[in-house]
């Protein structure tokens, strides 16, 4: 691979430029910036909980992609509700309860650490 690599630095090296080169680099740039949303997501999951983070950058991300009409934001976030249950209570996923769960009262706190 580390070969193909370096034929391919030569190639773009040795080879004219072309119109419009930056922007395709750019495009592949840019989408790395879906990682860093992965990554938020990924740390936020301890502290607001399954649930409220799966939600939150649902509807953040739809935002993010262009989506402002309600009936848009409304379908990420039933979808996201509808990807927690499906994860808690039919597949049986353990995933992180969240320390914001901590304060709710005791029954309360119960339920949403069993199913969300």
């Amino acid at each position: 691979m580390a070969g193909f690599a370096a034929f391919h630095l030569l190639g773009s090296v040795l080879s004219e430029r072309i119109h419009g080169r930056w922007q395709e680099v750019w495009l592949w740039l840019s989408s790395l910036e879906y990682a860093g949303w992965f990554i938020a997501y990924a740390a936020a999951v301890p502290y607001a909980g399954y649930l409220p983070a799966t939600v939150l950058f649902a509807v953040a991300l739809a935002l993010r992609a262009g989506y402002r009409r309600p009936a848009a934001l409304a379908s990420a976030a039933a979808s996201a509700g509808v990807i927690v249950l499906l994860f808690k209570t039919l597949l049986k996923v353990n995933l992180p309860a969240g320390r914001v769960y901590e304060v709710l009262p005791d029954g309360l706190r119960q339920i949403m650490l069993t199913y969300f």
